[in-house]
Parts: structure tokens; C-alpha cells; sequence
């Protein structure tokens, strides 16, 4: 596959110390440079977060569809159960 080629536009940001040095560690890893790694975070993000719609929209849908048949007792379980002490 070709890699694309695109004119890159210098920026300033601040990040914090943390940031800084998960970005640096990432960057020593994968032997590339620091604004490579950003730049394929930051596009994976967008992509992250399209897939995310889609999955959350699919899930509403089979939740909607009429096939799916739960009890009054199972829906009370699922609503009274605390997803975050799993």
C-alpha cells in the first residue's frame, strides 16, 4: 500500500509531565519519532471513536429488536447489577 505524503503544519501544544514521558517511552519503542507517534494516536482516536458510534448503535438496535425477550425479573437484575464493581 502507498504511503500517503501530505504537507505537515508545525503546532505548539503543552502536554504534562506524565503525557510527555508515555509519549517519549512510546516513541523509543517503536524507534520513531515523537510526532509520528502523535499523529497515529490522534488519527486512531477518530477512528476509535467512529467505530465506537457504530458498535453503540448496534447494540441499540438488537436491544430494540422485537426478537429480544427478556423478563420482568431479568430486566430487574440487569438494572439493579453494578457494572462497576465487575
Amino acid at each position: 500500500m502507498p504511503r500517503r505524503t501530505y504537507k505537515k503544519i508545525k503546532i505548539g501544544t503543552m502536554l504534562g509531565k506524565k503525557a510527555l514521558e508515555k509519549l517519549k517511552e512510546q516513541a523509543v519503542r517503536e524507534g520513531r519519532s515523537m510526532s509520528a507517534v502523535l499523529e497515529t494516536a490522534i488519527l486512531s482516536y477518530e477512528s476509535t471513536e467512529q467505530t465506537a458510534r457504530v458498535l453503540s448503535r448496534q447494540a441499540l438496535e438488537r436491544f430494540l429488536d422485537l426478537r429480544f425477550n427478556l423478563s420482568l425479573a431479568d430486566w430487574k437484575t440487569i438494572l439493579e447489577e453494578d457494572f462497576y464493581e465487575q
